[in-house]
């Protein structure tokens, strides 16, 4: 029969176990003893015997702790092996020595399994290094054939290993109660946990003197080193023995005792691991530019002393100039205005920093606006919109915007006049490209706190187009009370004075403005009579904050400005080709349609207004050539370069043009204004369109007199775009054209052919023709996607070498070897044969005698390769590949779980019945 202390003691045991329960990948131990144990060395159990006896379906890799009587006297952990009987020892080392020895009547134990537990929440790269060494044999009623091993366990362990817990208690033999983790445990601090994993010390101990020859340091102990990396709270090392045959029975039934049970008294081993103390801070990104009203989320991690990251750590995110940026307390800075400012996180007395340069905003792309209503809308002001404040009531935050909201009428308040005296305005169209108009208000409400005037230009925008904005009204701090009007209002003339460019215009091509209506893809018309379907006739769209409110005529008073209370506007344009349009957009901070922009003034119908200005198309008057004159060697060319002017003395963009030599057999002139000097003589080029035109005068003087072969032979062309091909002309020499195709945008290009007596590398096998050198300026290799030669070889020469017309190629020299370009015979005339090659770049070249070289069509992708220049050699690299064998690590078993609270009330059964 159970006595009343054991029951009483596995009652308790099971009911810490329940209030220790928390969800968890490891799971606690169900009982202090009768549970069978895994462990988490890779080989698994040394003796795999338990599963058999004490299981049901045979051998399982497992221990069984079977422990059914006191088992708190004979196993000891010390530090000394001089003291068998041990100590509690507490180490602040992170690397250390213990041994495991025998001090019972017994004399040994086949195998010592050590219990590691880490008390608290273990760090993700936790691991502890086991050394085990000491004595092995085959278990038997008493060991006499035992060898000493060292590092018979040499195993890193990790997080994933601890199996076992949440729990308070360890597996014991529950006699004299359950024994805790470390010495003086508060075992009903049910919160104060610890997880644990078992580890196969594969090695048995001896009691010294009782067995002969124990001449290792540990006198019989089992050696246990450790090494932990990342041990943060503190590790308890427990130990317990494994006989196959005991008065006990096989399996585990004896522990270190830590609660003072023991004869020896009470032994243990645990180690204080290095809190973590956080010593700095790392910011990412580190610095950073961003444009102005956009934003750049940071992060923040927190390092402690090892330089791990620490977890759960908060910040003060704070900016060191906040009229540059702010940052919100997740780290998200929101760029204010062009400028430098230091990003600080902050925890306590250690922070880190980033740095963030704010620029200019960037002029964003030309795109359609979206929709109507509902919608953002950016202003063209260097400045940005006067009042930023829409965005953070219909957005996420400030981002100087204004919202385009127009959820009602909006179409009878505003109007746009030429003249105050009639503030409901009229219909303009003017052809002065400098004027003034008036924004005006008739409305019930009777102002507006800011207005916002639409520019929209037809058609193309000239690269230098301008328009001179000046506005000038009636400024004052908006109400925020609904629909009451400004009482301290002030007039300021020249509030804009600012010009804007092509640049400027960030919506269209669209047919429509935005403003009130059914929300969806087109608005209101630009101009009266418009035609918003007619999807041919687009316009460019630009805002510009006007910087000044509306006032109604009557309504306050003190207005004496010639506007009476409505914006001036003054414009000049500079290079408008096309029509431009006027509109004007009322913004107010509380009415009753709400804050934001929601009245335009009305373009047709009954009260519309408006202001349009037709501009003046530019046109040819006269085209200017450079150079104007030059002096050209025969046989070489120049580039001449045609400027177009308008009727103002601007440059424009130049027509199609007619290119002419007046005397061609001194040099010709092709349709890009390449000149090519024949002979000696002048003549005029002509560029013409229609009956405007310019020239430019030309002098050839001829080559000088030294031989066939003296010849240097440049060619060049300007302007190509990618993908583009031009045909260079030789008059001397071999090579007759070269056609040139340029991989990107190229804005000059020479080529020059020149004949080689000597080459500075090898040659080619082969009898060479002639040797020439191809040089390329103003340009780089990477510009080059291919160049076609044309070249001519006598018959006579092919007579000589009896060869055919295709036993020819032109061989390039590139990375140290010779290769035959892909030749191609053309033709054959009375006294030359022609041929056609293909080459990827420019070098030193080789028309060389080669049997079959050329044919009739030659595939590119098949160039014969003939063997490098002794210089230059190429070893081909080897691979040998192998195929390691796939490995599958090992997986630990389970414990198969119990029902604790089954087994408590179980316990409690038994107590009463007892």
């Amino acid at each position: 029969m159970r006595s009343l202390g054991t029951l009483i003691a596995a009652a308790m045991f099971l009911l810490l176990m329940t209030l220790a329960i928390t969800p968890a990948t490891a799971e606690p131990l169900p009982e202090p003893n009768h549970i069978f144990i895994n462990v988490a060395n890779d080989a698994g159990v040394k003796y795999d015997l338990d599963g058999a006896v004490f299981g049901t379906e045979g051998n399982n890799d497992t221990y069984y702790i079977k422990a059914d009587g006191g088992g708190l006297n004979e196993l000891c952990l010390t530090a000394d092996p001089a003291t068998p009987t041990g100590q509690i020892t507490v180490s602040d080392q992170q690397s250390g020595t213990f041994y495991v020895g025998s001090v019972g009547g017994k004399g040994y134990f086949d195998d010592v399994i050590m219990a590691v537990a880490v008390n608290g929440t273990i760090p993700d790269d936790f691991a502890v290094h086991i050394k085990s060494s000491g004595y092995t044999w085959t278990p038997s009623d008493s060991p006499s054939n035992y060898t000493y091993v060292t590092d018979v366990v040499d195993e890193v362990f990790t997080k994933e290993d601890f199996i076992y817990g949440p729990q308070v208690q360890r597996p014991c033999p529950p006699r004299k109660g359950i024994q805790p983790f470390v010495y003086g445990q508060n075992q009903s601090d049910t919160a104060n946990t610890f997880q644990f994993m078992f580890v196969d010390l594969y090695a048995g101990n001896l009691l010294d003197g009782a067995y002969s020859g124990l001449d290792d340091e540990g006198k019989g102990a089992v050696k246990v080193e450790y090494t932990f990396e990342n041990l943060e709270t503190t590790a308890a090392f427990n130990v317990y023995g494994w006989c196959l045959y005991a008065g006990q029975g096989q399996g585990i039934s004896w522990t270190n005792d830590l609660i003072d049970q023991a004869r020896g008294g009470s032994n243990g081993y645990s180690v204080i691991g290095i809190p973590p103390v956080l010593t700095s801070i790392s910011v990412s990104p580190e610095t950073a530019e961003v444009a102005q009203w956009d934003g750049v989320q940071f992060t923040a991690t927190a390092l402690e002393q090892r330089g791990r990251e620490m977890k759960n750590v908060t910040f003060a995110w704070s900016s060191s100039d906040e009229t540059v940026g702010t940052v919100n307390e997740d780290g998200y800075f929101m760029a204010l205005s062009p400028g430098t400012t230091e990003i600080t996180a902050a925890n306590g007395t250690v922070s880190g920093t980033a740095s963030v340069t704010v620029t200019a905003p960037s002029v964003p792309a030309m795109a359609p606006m979206s929709q109507n209503r509902h919608i953002f809308i950016d202003v063209a002001n260097d400045a940005g919109v006067k009042y930023n404040l829409d965005g953070a009531v219909y957005g996420v935050w400030n981002n100087n915007t204004y919202y385009m909201k127009a959820d009602g009428g909006g179409l009878n308040a505003l109007h746009i006049t030429a003249d105050p005296a009639t503030p409901t305005g009229q219909v303009t169209t003017s052809g002065n490209q400098s004027g003034t108009f008036y924004v005006s208000d008739t409305g019930g409400r009777g102002f507006n706190d800011d207005m916002v005037l639409l520019l929209a230009v037809n058609g193309s925008v000239p690269d230098d187009f301008a328009v001179h904005i000046k506005s000038s009204g009636y400024t004052w701090t908006p109400n925020p009370v609904r629909n009451q009007p400004p009482t301290n209002y002030t007039y300021v003339e020249g509030l804009v004075d600012e010009t804007f460019t092509k640049e400027d215009f960030i919506y269209g091509p669209q047919t429509w403005k935005p403003g009130p209506g059914a929300i969806g893809p087109v608005g209101l018309p630009l101009y009266e009579g418009q035609d918003v379907g007619d999807a041919g006739n687009t316009f460019s769209l630009m805002f510009i904050d006007l910087n000044a409110g509306t006032l109604k005529d009557g309504r306050f008073a003190g207005l004496d400005d010639d506007g009476r209370g409505a914006v001036k506007v003054e414009y000049s344009f500079e290079n408008l080709e096309t029509f431009a349009a006027f509109n004007g957009y009322g913004w107010c901070l509380a009415a009753n349609q709400g804050q934001g922009i929601s009245w335009t003034n009305q373009v047709a119908g009954i009260g519309a207004s408006g202001y349009s200005v037709v501009g003046i198309p530019r046109f040819l008057t006269s085209i200017a050539l450079e150079p104007a004159g030059a002096t050209v060697q025969a046989r070489s060319g120049v580039q001449l370069t045609a400027h177009a002017i308008d009727q103002n003395g601007n440059e424009m963009p130049a027509p199609l043009l007619a290119w002419s030599s007046s005397d061609e057999a001194v040099g010709t002139v092709d349709a890009h204004g390449y000149f090519s000097a024949l002979s000696a003589g002048t003549t005029t080029v002509t560029a013409a369109n229609g009956t405007v035109n310019g020239t430019a005068t030309l002098r050839v003087v001829p080559l000088p007199d030294s031989g066939d072969d003296d010849w240097a032979l440049p060619s060049a062309t300007k302007g190509l775009d990618a993908g583009a091909s031009r045909t260079l002309t030789y008059h001397s020499g071999p090579i007759s054209t070269v056609i040139v195709t340029v991989a990107k945008k190229t804005d000059d290009l020479k080529v020059t052919i020149r004949p080689v007596d000597t080459l500075p590398v090898e040659g080619p096998s082969g009898v060479v023709y002639r040797a020439l050198e191809a040089d390329l300026s103003h340009a780089d290799d990477s510009s080059i996607k291919e160049a076609v030669f044309t070249f001519s070889v006598p018959l006579s020469w092919l007579k000589e070498q009896e060869l055919t017309t295709q036993d020819v190629a032109l061989m390039r020299y590139h990375d140290g070897r010779w290769t035959a370009l892909p030749t191609e015979f053309v033709e054959e005339t009375d006294a030359e044969a022609h041929y056609r090659a293909v080459s990827p770049g420019f070098s030193y070249f080789a028309i060389t005698a080669m049997k079959g070289g050329a044919s009739v069509q030659t595939d590119a992708g098949s160039a014969t390769t003939e063997t490098p220049a002794p210089a230059v050699t190429d070893a081909p690299a080897t691979v040998e590949e192998t195929t390691a064998p796939a490995t599958t690590a090992p997986t630990q078993k389970s414990p198969v779980p119990w029902f604790l609270s089954i087994a408590a009330i179980g316990a409690l059964f038994l107590l009463k019945r007892d």
